[in-house]
C-alpha cells in the first residue's frame, strides 16, 4: 500500500494518515490514493465553511487534535464513499447517483450496487473503521438507516456535544431514560429523562414523570386485533396521571428551534366526569417555575396556556375505545397563520416561548370523588418533528436528538447557531419536503448545482438571478434565498455554452444546470515502462476510448479523444494488466509503470501429526494454469510446483487416508503444510465382569484376534468402522458372544459372565437332632431359611464362609470348600440361656443368706443370696414367678420375664407399718383445737374443726411427735405404733393474753384529717390524729366501740374488733353544710335587687330585698363578689363560714376592672416568677402563673412586657372597657443547639448511630455527629444505639442562657455477628477465654433483648435473624477465638458485620470459622490487632463467595493449611488479596475442593527455607486458568497440587528448594486434571531426589509438553513412575528432557505417544526400571533409531525392563531401542571379541513380557557383535543368543542367561523375523 503513494498528499495528514491500519483497508483510503484532487478540494471547501462561520466548538478547531480528525473524517469520508461508489461501480452521471441515493430515497439502498458482495465490501469496511473512532453502526446491509448515524461524545470535561440521528423503532422515539442510546454508552449526556420505549407499560419504575400515588398496571387490548398489552390506570380521590412538574429533575431537554409531538393512546370507562387535562409546561431553568406555552393566532402569539384544549377539560366522546391523542408543540420560529388543529375536539397547537429550554409533559385526571371513570393510558411518546436546518428533515419515521453543552465558550457560540450550521457538509443528503401553511412574503433556500455535459462539476461558473451574481464553488454549488414566485436565471462558464432558464420558487429546492462544452479532440499520449528497470516497453497493448494501439520501442502510444472520462488498459505477457480511468479535459500525457509477474516454488509437506506420509498424490488447479500433479516422497514432500503469486486449490489423496483439499495463496516461495490422516480407527473396549466384579484373563476374540482381559477386566481392540463378531470365554464360565457395529466413535461393550455352580446342602437340627425350621443360613450376601431343617445353595468352586442363625439359639459359623462337586453341611444348634440376677437389699444394704424362690412346680428353685445380696438363676427365655419372704418385713413377689438378654431384679425389703390418727384437745375444756400443727417423722398434718389430724403410716415402734397452735403453748411427746390402726390424743394448754397495736386513719374524702379526736368506750385516754390523720394505741383481742369528732364535720360512731394481730381502723368524716345569706346594698344601705352574686363557685341573683342564700360546706370561707352593670361597679367581701349559718353584706359603688395575666410555657404549663410590667407597675406570677393588676377605671390601654431568665421576652398592650381583661402569655424558652459527638475510645467518629432525647432523634453522619435544637433551662436524657455498639445513655442540663452545647458520647467497641436461629436454639460463642483470661468480662447482646455478662452461651426463645454484639465490658482484652467444635454456632452464623477496631486483640485459633456453612460475608478488619493461625480459617464455609482484601495481613510467618478448603470462594481469586502474609511455609489444602473458583492470579509469599503446596487446589473443578508465575518458589513438596482440576488448561510454574537429604515430592501433581499443555520452566531449581510419580496421571487432554518444562538440576535423580500414564492425547514429547530419571515404571503406559525422543532418557544412566514404561502405547511405531537409542549407552545399574513395550501392537521395530558402549577385546582364540561395557543389556535382570503383544514387530533389539574377529550380521544374532551360556566365553559383558527373568519376552511377536525358528529354539523367551 505504501509503495503506491508516490505524490505528496495535498491535504497532509488531515485526510490521509500515513501508513495507519485504520485507513489501509478501507474504500476511501484507496480512493484518496488515486489522488482525486477535485474531491480533496471539495473537502477543503467544506472545512473552510465550517471554520469561516465560527460555528465549530473551540476544541474542534485545532487540526492536529484527534477529536477534530474524528469529526472531520465523519463528514468527508461519507462523501468520499459516495464518489467511490460512482467511479468504480456505475459509469453514469455522478449527480444522478447523488440524487437517487440521497435525495429521493433518503438513504443508501441496495438498488445502486451490482451485488450483495459489493454492498458488504463497501459498508462493512466503513463500519469497522468508524467503530474504532466514534459510532456509525446503524446502516444495514440493505443501506437502511436503522439508528444512530453520527455522534460525538464528551471530548473533555468542559465541552460536551451529542448529535445523533436516531431511529430506534419505526414509530418514533419514545421517551426513554436518557435517550435511545442510553444502554450503549455511559458517557452520553441526558437528552431526555422520561419514559421507557415499549408500546405497553412494562415497569412503572421506568416512568419517573408519573404522579407516584394511586397507579397500577392492567392488561388490555385495543380493538379487534387481539394484541394483549399493559396499560396504566389510576384511582383514588386526587389528581393522578403523568405530570412532569412533580419532579423538576425529570424535565425533558428541548431545542426551541424544533417542533415536538406529544402523543398517547387513552381510553375511559365512562364519559361522565372525565376531568381529563392534556398539556405541557415550559421551563427556562431546571429549578424555575412552570411557564405556559404560547397560543398562536394570525401568525402572532395572542395568549398563553398550559393545555392543548380550549375547553377546561379534554372531551373523550365514547367509552371503551382507545383514542390516539396528539399534541403539537411548535418551535419558536414557526409563525402559522392559523395554528394546526389537533385530532380531538377543541384541540389546538401550542408554541414554545422564547427562553424555554425544558418541558414537562402533562396528562392528568382530576379525581375529587370515587365517582369518576377510570382512565387507561399506554404508548406515551415525545418526539421532535424535523431538524432545525434546511433540508435535514427525515420525516416522522426517523428520529433526531440534539444536545450541546459548552461551558467555556457558551457566550461565543450559541446552541442555536451551532445546531443550525455545523453540519454544512450534510446538506442535501437527507432531503424531504415539509409543507408549511405560509402566507404573505415567503423566502426559500435555492441551491444551484452546475455540471458539464461530461458530468463534471463546474467551479467558478457565474449565475445571475434576481439582480444578484453568484459564483459556484469547487462542488459546482451556489446558494441564494429567493421569495416565492417565478425567477429567471442565466449561467455562464469559460469554454461552455451559457444557459438561460426560469425557476418556480415555492419551497426549498435544488436546481441542476448542465452546460455544454466546445467539441474538439485532445491528444492523449501514453508512456509505458518497466516498473523495476524503468526501461521503455515495446509491443504493450494499450486500449483506450474503444481503440487499441501497441507501443513502439520508445514505449509510446498516442490517441485522440474528445474531453471526458475514459478507461485505459495496458497488457503484456508475464506482466500484470493495468486498468484505470482518466478524465480528459485537455491534451495530456499518461505514464504507466507495469510490474513483472514473479513465479514461486511451492512444496507440499504431507504429514500425519508429525509423521511424514509418503506416496500421497497431489493435484493443483487454479484459474489460468493447467492442472498439475505430483506425489510425496519418503519424507512426505511433494515438489516441482511453480506458480505466480495468487490463489490456487490443492487436493491430496491416498488409499486408506481421508482426502484433503483447500485453497492456498502465495506471495513468495512457499511450503504448504497438509495434515493428512488415515481413515480413523476406533477403540472397541470390552469390560468383562461376573456378579459385578472384573474378570481377568478372560479370552476375548474380536474380528479374528484374541486377547486376554487385564486385572480390571478390560481389554481393548482398535479397528476401523464396521460390523464385527465377538466372543468371550473362560474356564468354569459360560461362553458369551455377539456382534457390534462401529460407526464414528469408540465403543464399549460390557459382558457379564456367568460361572458354573455346584450344590451346597445344609441340614440343621437342635440338640435332640430334631430338624429346625426357619434357621437363617447366610453365605456372602445370600441368605436362605430352612424348611424341615434343610436349605440349598449353588456356588462355583472355592471356599465359602457360612453362618447359621435362629432366634433363641446360639449362632454357628464355618467354612465349606467346593471343588468341582456338590457338598453336604450338618449343623446342630443349641438353645440360648440367660442369667436372672436377684439383688436383695435392706435400707440400701445387701442382705446375705436370704432365700429367693424362682419358678413353680417342678421348675421351682430356691437360692440363698451371697455376701453381695445376689442370687443368680440361669434359664431359657420365658416368664417365671418369684418370691422373697422375711419375718417382720413385707413379703415381696413378682414375675421375671426373660426375653433375649440377662435380667436384673432388685428387691428392697421394707418393715411392716401401722396407721396413726391424732386428736388435739384443750387441756382445760376438752374442746377440739382447730389448725393445730402436728409433726411426726418429718411429716406434718393440720387438725380440722373436730381436732382430728390424720393420718400417718409408720413402721412399728415408738415415734416422737410435736404440736403447735398460735393460741396455745407448744407440746411434744412419744407414741407407740402397733400393727393396724392406731389412735392418739394430744392435749394443749392455752397461751396468756397480749395487747396488739390499733391505728386509726382519719380522712375527709381523700384528704387526711389532722387533729381529729377519738374516744374508745371503756378507755380513759382521748386520742388525737397527727398531721397525717393517724393515731395509735394498744388493745387486747376483743370488740370495741368508739366516737370520733372533727371541726365542721358530723361525729362518727362505730366499733372495731382486735383478734390476735395488729389492727388498722379507717374513719371517714363528712363535712357539715350551712347557709350563707348575703345582702347586696348601695351606699344608703338599701337592698339592690337583680345583682349578680358569686360565692364559693356558685352564682345567684339577689331578690327584691337584695338577699341571696348559698348552701356550702362548713368552714368554706371565701370572697363573695357582687355586681350589677352598668349601674354598679363590682365589689367583693370576705365571708367567714363556721359550723353554723352565716350572714354577710356587700356594698356596691363605682365600676372598676382588673387586668389578669396567665403565663404558660409552650407545653401549657404555668410558669412562676415571670416579671410582668403593666402600665408601669411590676409584679411576679404566682405558682399558678397568674398576676393580677388593678383595679382600673375604663376606658384605658396599658402596655405590658413579660420576662424571665431562660425565656424569650414577650410584650404587648391591653385595652380595658367594661370587664376585667385576661391576657394569656406563652413564654418560649431559649433554644440551644445541641451536638452529639459520638466517638470510640480512641476518638474515631462513629457514623450510623441513632441518638434520641426528649426532643428529637437522628443518625450520626460520617463525622460522627448529629445535632438539633432543644429548649434552654431544662434537663434532657439521651440514649445512643447502634447494632455495632453497646447502647450508651446519659443526661445533661442546658442553662437558661446556653445557646450551644456539645455532648461527647463514647461508645464501647465490639464485634458484631449475624446469626439465623430457630426457637430453642442454643448458641455458644467460640470464645476460648477462661475466667482467668477475661471470660468474666465478656458482655453479649444476643439480639433478642437479652444481655449477659460472663457467659458465652445463650438459648433463643424465638427464631429468625439475630444480631449479636459482644465485647469485654469496655475493658482491654485478648480474645481467643476458634469455631472448631462449636456446632450450633457453625450452623447459625451468616455474616461477620464488624470486628474489634481497638482495645481488644484477637488471637485466631485453628479453624476460626471452620464449618460455618451458612457464612455469607466477612467484614474487613483491623489486622494490627490480630495474631494467630490462618489454618482451616474458612474451612467448609460453603456459602462464602468472596472475602475483603488483606484479611490475613497479620500472618507474618506461618501456614495457610486448609484456609479456604471446601469453601464457596468463587470467580477470579487473587492470591495476594485473599492470602497475604509473609514467609509462609505451608499452603497445603488451602483451596482444596473450591469448585467455584474460575481463575487464579496474584502471588504467594513463600518461606525462604521451604514451602509445601500439597493438595493446594485439589478438586477445584471450575478453575480454568492460573497465572504462570504465582511466586511458587522454595517449594519442597506439591503432592496432588492440581489433582482433579478438570477444567484447568495449564499449571503454574514451580521452583524447588534444595535441602540436603530431603526428597522433593510432586507426586500426583496434576493427576486426573484437564491440563492440555505444560509450560516452559514448569519445574525449576535444584533438588536432591525428586518424585514426579503420577504427576500427570490420566491427563487425557494433555497434548503438548514444552521442551524446557523440566528445567531443574538434581543430584539424587527423578522418579517418574506412571508420570504420563493414560495421557491418550499426548502424541509427541520431542525435545523434552527430564533430568536423571531413576525410575520409569509405567511412565507412558497407555498414552498416545507416536515416537520416543532420544533425549528423554539421555541423562538417565542410573534408571533402575523401565517396567511397563511404554506398555499399551498403540500409536508407537518405532523404538529408537540408529545412533539415537531410547536408553542411554552409559547405563550402569541393574535394570528391570519387564513389559516395557507390552501390547504396543503397532510397534514395527525395536532394533535400536537400547544403547550400549562396546569395546573389542582378545578372546580365548587370540582374536577380537565384542565386550559390552555399559547399557541396559549389560545390567538387565528381568525382561519378562518386554515385547509381549507387539504383534507387528518385525525386528528385535540388535547388538553389533564381533566373534573371533568377525563382525556377525544382526539378522543372524538374536537377542536371546547373546545370553546363551555357550556363547559367554566368546561374548563378554552379558549376564548369565539363568540369572534373568525372561518369560514371555517376545510372546505374540508372530511377525518377528525368524519367529518360527526362535520359538522352537528358545521357547522360554516366548
Amino acid at each position: 500500500m505504501e509503495k503506491r503513494i508516490k505524490k505528496e498528499n495535498p491535504c497532509g495528514g488531515l485526510f490521509l494518515p500515513q501508513s495507519t491500519p485504520i485507513y489501509d483497508n478501507l474504500p476511501f483510503s484507496r480512493f484518496f490514493e488515486e489522488n482525486d484532487k477535485d474531491v480533496i478540494r471539495w473537502a477543503e471547501n467544506v472545512l473552510e465553511k465550517l471554520e469561516g462561520r465560527g460555528i465549530l466548538p473551540t476544541f474542534l478547531k485545532k487540526k492536529e487534535n484527534e477529536d477534530f480528525r474524528a469529526f472531520w473524517g465523519t463528514i468527508t469520508h461519507i462523501f468520499a464513499l459516495i464518489v467511490l461508489y460512482a467511479r468504480q461501480y456505475k459509469k453514469i452521471d455522478t449527480n444522478q447517483i447523488l440524487f437517487e441515493m440521497f435525495i429521493q430515497n433518503r438513504g443508501l439502498v441496495t438498488n445502486m450496487v451490482d451485488s450483495q458482495e459489493q454492498m458488504e465490501y463497501l459498508f462493512y469496511n466503513y463500519l469497522e473503521e468508524y467503530s474504532k473512532r466514534g459510532r456509525l453502526d446503524i446502516i444495514s446491509k440493505e443501506g437502511e438507516i436503522l439508528g444512530e448515524l453520527l455522534r460525538l461524545i464528551r471530548y473533555n470535561s468542559l465541552d460536551e456535544f451529542i448529535f445523533a440521528l436516531l431511529r430506534p423503532e419505526a414509530t418514533g422515539w419514545a421517551m426513554g431514560h436518557s435517550s435511545p442510546t442510553c444502554d450503549r454508552t455511559n458517557t452520553v449526556m441526558n437528552v431526555s429523562k422520561a419514559y421507557e420505549y415499549t408500546k405497553g407499560v412494562e415497569d412503572l419504575n421506568n416512568y419517573p414523570l408519573l404522579i407516584p400515588e394511586s397507579i397500577s398496571i392492567t392488561q388490555d387490548e385495543n380493538g379487534d386485533d387481539g394484541e394483549i398489552f399493559n396499560a396504566m390506570t389510576f384511582f383514588g380521590n386526587q389528581a393522578v396521571g403523568i405530570d412532569g412538574r412533580v419532579d423538576l429533575d425529570k424535565l425533558v431537554i428541548i431545542d426551541p428551534n424544533l417542533s415536538y409531538e406529544i402523543s398517547l393512546q387513552v381510553k375511559v370507562s365512562a364519559t361522565d366526569n372525565e376531568n381529563l387535562k392534556f398539556g405541557v409546561a415550559g421551563y427556562e431553568t431546571v429549578d424555575g417555575e412552570p411557564l405556559p406555552m404560547g397560543i398562536l393566532e394570525n401568525g402572532q402569539i395572542t395568549g398563553s396556556s398550559l393545555w392543548f384544549h380550549e375547553e377546561e377539560y379534554l372531551d373523550i366522546k365514547n367509552d371503551g375505545i382507545y383514542y390516539y391523542i396528539k399534541g403539537i408543540l411548535l418551535s419558536t420560529n414557526e409563525k402559522f397563520l392559523n395554528a394546526p388543529s389537533l385530532n380531538f375536539p377543541s384541540g389546538r397547537a401550542l408554541s414554545i416561548m422564547p427562553g424555554m429550554k425544558y418541558i414537562a409533559p402533562i396528562f392528568i385526571q382530576e379525581r375529587t370523588t370515587g365517582s369518576h371513570p377510570y382512565v387507561y393510558i399506554y404508548d406515551f411518546h415525545v418526539k421532535p418533528l424535523y431538524l432545525p436546518f434546511s433540508q435535514g428533515y427525515l420525516g416522522e419515521r426517523d428520529i433526531i436528538a440534539a444536545y450541546y453543552k459548552n461551558n467555556a465558550y457558551q457566550r461565543q457560540f450559541t446552541v442555536e447557531t451551532f445546531l443550525k450550521n455545523y453540519l454544512v457538509g450534510y446538506k442535501n443528503i437527507f432531503g424531504s419536503e415539509l409543507i408549511r401553511p405560509y402566507v404573505g412574503e415567503e423566502e426559500y433556500q435555492i441551491l444551484f448545482k452546475v455540471f458539464s455535459n461530461r458530468n463534471k462539476y463546474i467551479p467558478n461558473a457565474k449565475i445571475t438571478v434576481n439582480g444578484e451574481e453568484l459564483t459556484t464553488d469547487v462542488n459546482g454549488e451556489a446558494k441564494i434565498t429567493l421569495p416565492r414566485g417565478q425567477w429567471y436565471y442565466e449561467v455562464e462558464a469559460e469554454n461552455f455554452e451559457s444557459v438561460e432558464n426560469s425557476l418556480l420558487v415555492d419551497k426549498d429546492a435544488v436546481e441542476y444546470v448542465q452546460l455544454m462544452g466546445a467539441a474538439y479532440e485532445r491528444v492523449v499520449t501514453f508512456f509505458v515502462r518497466d516498473k523495476e528497470t524503468k526501461d521503455w516497453m515495446q509491443n504493450v497493448k494499450v486500449s483506450f476510448a474503444g481503440k487499441v494501439q501497441y507501443t513502439g520501442s520508445n514505449g509510446i502510444a498516442t490517441f485522440e479523444v474528445f474531453p471526458g472520462i475514459y478507461e485505459y488498459v495496458a497488457e503484456y505477457e508475464d506482466y500484470y494488466t493495468v486498468r484505470r480511468n482518466a478524465e480528459i479535459v485537455d491534451s495530456t500525457n499518461i505514464e504507466i509503470e507495469m510490474e513483472k509477474i514473479l513465479y514461486y516454488n511451492v512444496t507440499f509437506r504431507i504429514r500425519d501429526g508429525v509423521e511424514p506420509v509418503p506416496g500421497a498424490s497431489v493435484l493443483v488447479t487454479g484459474e489460468g494454469i493447467p492442472n498439475q500433479t505430483g506425489s510425496s516422497n519418503a519424507q512426505g514432500l511433494a515438489t516441482g510446483f511453480i506458480y505466480p503469486a495468487g490463489t490456487y486449490h490443492y487436493k491430496v489423496v491416498k488409499e486408506e487416508y481421508v482426502t484433503v483439499e483447500n485453497d492456498f495463496t502465495i506471495y513468495d516461495n512457499a511450503v504448504i503444510d497438509v495434515q493428512f490422516h488415515p481413515i480413523p480407527k476406533y477403540k472397541i473396549n470390552f469390560i468383562v465382569r461376573s456378579n459385578g466384579l472384573p474378570v481377568s484373563k478372560a479370552d476375548v476374540t474380536f474380528n479374528g484376534t484374541t486377547l486376554q482381559t487385564a486385572s480390571n477386566g478390560v481389554v481393548t481392540f482398535v479397528d476401523i468402522a464396521g460390523e464385527y463378531n465377538w466372543k468371550v470365554t473362560k474356564t468354569e464360565f459360560y461362553t458369551k458372544d455377539g456382534t457390534v457395529e462401529v460407526i464414528d466413535q469408540d465403543v464399549t461393550i460390557e459382558v457379564d459372565l456367568v460361572q458354573m455352580g455346584y450344590l451346597i446342602d445344609f441340614y440343621v437340627t437342635d440338640e435332640n437332632n430334631t430338624p429346625l425350621d426357619d434357621a437363617l443360613i447366610t453365605i456372602g450376601t445370600e441368605a436362605i431359611s430352612t424348611s424341615e431343617g434343610q436349605a440349598q445353595f449353588v456356588r462355583i468352586s472355592g471356599g465359602y464362609n457360612w453362618t447359621v442363625q435362629k432366634e433363641g439359639y446360639y449362632t454357628k459359623q464355618g467354612v465349606v470348600t467346593v471343588n468341582g462337586e456338590n457338598k453336604r453341611v450338618d449343623v446342630q444348634l443349641k438353645l440360648v440361656t440367660y442369667d436372672i440376677i436377684f439383688t436383695v437389699r435392706m435400707n440400701n444394704q445387701p442382705v446375705r443368706n436370704q432365700p429367693v424362690v424362682l419358678g413353680a412346680g417342678e421348675d421351682e428353685q430356691t437360692i440363698n443370696t451371697d455376701a453381695s445380696g445376689n442370687a443368680v438363676f440361669n434359664r431359657v427365655p420365658g416368664s417365671y414367678p418369684w418370691s422373697v419372704n422375711k419375718e417382720g418385713y413385707e413379703p415381696r413377689t413378682g414375675t421375671a420375664v426373660l426375653i433375649n438378654q440377662p435380667l436384673a431384679i432388685t428387691v428392697d425389703l421394707v418393715k411392716q407399718t401401722g396407721k396413726l390418727t391424732v386428736k388435739v384437745l384443750d387441756i382445760e375444756t376438752g374442746r377440739p383445737i382447730q389448725n393445730a400443727v402436728v409433726t411426726i417423722n418429718g411429716e406434718t398434718r393440720y387438725s380440722n374443726n373436730n381436732g382430728i389430724a390424720a393420718s400417718w403410716t409408720l413402721e412399728l415402734g415408738v415415734w416422737e411427735w410435736s404440736a403447735s397452735q398460735q393460741d396455745y403453748n407448744p407440746a411434744k411427746g412419744n407414741v407407740n405404733i402397733k400393727a393396724g390402726d392406731n389412735e392418739y390424743t394430744i392435749k394443749m394448754s392455752e397461751k396468756a393474753a397480749v395487747p396488739f397495736n390499733v391505728t386509726f386513719n382519719a380522712t375527709i374524702g381523700a384528704v387526711q384529717a389532722s387533729g381529729a379526736k377519738i374516744n374508745i368506750v371503756g378507755q380513759t385516754e382521748e386520742l388525737v390524729t397527727n398531721e397525717l390523720g393517724l393515731v395509735s394505741t394498744q388493745l387486747f383481742s376483743g370488740t370495741y366501740d368508739y366516737v370520733a369528732t372533727y371541726p365542721y364535720c358530723y361525729d362518727v360512731v362505730n366499733s372495731f374488733t382486735v383478734y390476735n394481730s395488729d389492727t388498722r381502723v379507717p374513719i371517714n368524716f363528712t363535712v357539715k353544710r350551712v347557709d350563707v345569706r348575703i345582702q347586696v346594698v348601695n351606699g344608703s344601705n338599701m337592698g339592690i335587687s337583680g345583682a349578680q352574686v358569686t360565692f364559693n363557685g356558685m352564682t345567684q341573683y339577689s331578690d327584691g330585698q337584695g338577699y341571696t342564700t348559698f348552701n356550702v360546706e362548713a368552714g368554706s370561707s371565701g370572697t363573695a363578689t357582687a355586681s350589677k352593670l352598668p349601674q354598679y361597679n363590682e365589689n367583693s367581701t370576705f365571708v367567714s363560714v363556721g359550723e353554723y349559718n352565716t350572714n354577710a353584706t356587700i356594698v356596691l359603688g363605682v365600676n372598676t376592672y382588673k387586668v389578669i395575666f396567665d403565663v404558660v410555657d409552650e407545653k401549657g404549663i404555668s410558669i412562676r416568677g415571670v416579671r410582668i410590667v403593666c402600665g408601669g407597675t411590676a409584679k411576679n406570677t404566682d405558682g399558678a402563673g397568674r398576676a393580677v393588676f388593678g383595679t382600673y377605671v375604663p376606658p384605658q390601654t396599658l402596655s405590658w412586657q413579660a420576662s424571665k431568665a431562660g425565656y424569650q421576652s414577650q410584650n404587648g398592650s391591653v385595652s380595658i372597657n367594661n370587664s376585667d381583661e385576661y391576657v394569656n402569655v406563652v413564654m418560649t424558652r431559649n433554644k440551644c443547639q445541641v451536638t452529639y459527638n459520638v466517638r470510640t475510645k480512641s476518638g474515631s467518629p462513629i457514623s450510623g448511630v441513632t441518638v434520641e432525647d426528649n426532643i428529637s432523634s437522628g443518625v450520626t453522619s460520617s463525622s460522627g455527629t448529629v445535632s438539633w435544637m432543644v429548649p434552654c433551662n431544662d434537663t434532657y436524657a439521651w440514649v445512643a444505639t447502634s447494632q455495632n455498639y453497646f447502647t450508651e445513655s446519659g443526661s445533661y442540663t442546658v442553662g437558661p442562657e446556653e445557646f450551644s452545647k456539645t455532648i461527647d458520647i463514647i461508645m464501647e467497641d465490639g464485634a458484631v455477628l449475624e446469626v439465623r436461629v430457630s426457637n430453642g436454639t442454643n448458641i455458644v460463642l467460640p470464645v476460648l477465654n477462661t475466667s482467668s483470661t477475661g471470660l468474666n468480662n465478656l458482655r453479649v447482646k444476643w439480639g433478642d433483648g437479652e444481655q449477659t455478662v460472663g457467659t458465652s452461651s445463650h438459648t433463643y426463645s424465638s427464631g429468625g435473624t439475630k444480631i449479636i454484639l459482644f465485647d469485654f465490658n469496655g475493658m482491654s482484652a485478648n480474645l481467643s477465638w476458634s469455631a472448631n467444635g462449636f456446632s450450633s454456632f457453625q450452623n447459625c452464623l451468616t455474616r461477620v458485620i464488624k470486628w474489634f477496631t481497638e482495645n481488644v486483640r484477637t488471637s485466631w485459633g485453628k479453624g476460626a470459622f471452620q464449618d460455618c456453612s451458612s457464612l455469607e460475608s466477612v467484614v474487613s478488619w483491623t489486622t494490627s490487632l490480630m495474631s494467630g493461625s490462618a489454618d482451616s480459617f474458612f474451612y467448609g464455609c460453603s456459602s462464602l463467595r468472596s472475602v475483603p482484601a488483606g484479611l490475613f495481613d497479620f500472618i507474618t510467618s506461618g501456614t495457610f493449611v486448609s484456609t479456604y478448603r471446601n469453601s464457596g470462594l468463587s470467580g477470579s481469586v487473587n492470591l495476594s488479596s485473599v492470602l497475604g502474609g509473609n514467609s509462609i511455609s505451608d499452603y497445603s489444602y488451602c483451596f482444596y475442593g473450591c469448585s467455584n473458583i474460575s481463575s487464579v492470579s496474584g502471588q504467594l509469599r513463600t518461606s525462604s527455607n521451604k514451602t509445601s503446596l500439597n493438595y493446594m487446589f485439589t478438586g477445584c473443578t471450575g478453575m480454568s486458568s492460573i497465572s504462570n508465575d504465582i511466586g511458587a518458589t522454595n517449594i519442597n513438596t506439591c503432592i496432588y497440587m492440581f489433582s482433579r482440576c478438570s477444567n484447568l488448561q495449564s499449571p503454574c510454574r514451580i521452583s524447588f528448594k534444595y535441602l540436603s537429604g530431603e526428597t522433593i515430592n510432586a507426586y500426583g501433581f496434576c493427576n486426573l486434571s484437564g491440563v492440555s499443555s505444560l509450560p516452559s520452566n514448569l519445574f525449576s531449581g535444584t533438588v536432591g531426589e525428586l518424585s514426579l510419580a503420577q504427576a500427570f496421571y490420566q491427563c487425557t487432554n494433555l497434548t503438548s509438553v514444552s521442551s524446557g518444562a523440566f528445567n531443574y538440576s538434581t543430584n539424587g535423580g527423578t522418579r517418574c513412575d506412571e508420570m504420563f500414564y493414560g495421557c491418550t492425547s499426548l502424541l509427541n514429547i520431542s525435545g523434552v528432557t527430564i533430568p536423571d530419571i531413576r525410575s520409569a515404571s509405567s511412565m507412558f503406559e497407555n498414552s498416545g505417544l507416536t515416537t520416543i525422543t532420544s533425549s528423554l532418557f539421555s541423562d538417565s544412566s542410573q534408571c533402575s526400571t523401565y517396567a511397563h514404561c511404554f506398555a499399551g502405547c498403540r500409536n508407537l511405531r518405532t523404538a529408537g533409531s540408529q545412533g539415537s537409542p531410547i536408553t542411554p549407552p552409559e547405563h550402569s545399574v541393574t535394570v528391570n525392563i519387564n513389559s516395557m513395550f507390552e501390547n504396543c501392537s503397532n510397534l514395527l521395530t525395536a532394533e535400536y531401542a537400547f544403547g550400549d558402549v562396546t569395546e573389542n577385546k582378545s578372546g580365548p582364540t587370540g582374536t577380537d571379541n565384542s565386550y559390552i561395557e555399559s547399557g541396559v543389556l549389560k545390567h538387565i535382570d528381568s525382561c519378562t513380557s518386554t515385547f509381549s503383544g507387539c504383534s507387528n514387530m518385525t525386528s528385535q533389539p540388535r547388538w553389533d557383535c564381533i566373534v573371533a574377529g568377525v563382525k556377525l550380521p544382526a539378522a543372524y544374532m538374536p537377542l536371546f543368543y547373546y545370553f546363551k551360556r555357550i556363547f559367554q566365553p566368546y561374548q563378554f559383558g552379558f549376564p548369565d542367561v539363568d540369572s534373568i527373568s525372561k518369560s514371555g519376552c517376545f510372546r505374540g511377536c508372530t511377525k518377528m523375523n525368524g519367529y518360527d525358528q526362535y520359538i522352537s529354539a528358545y521357547p522360554e523367551w516366548f
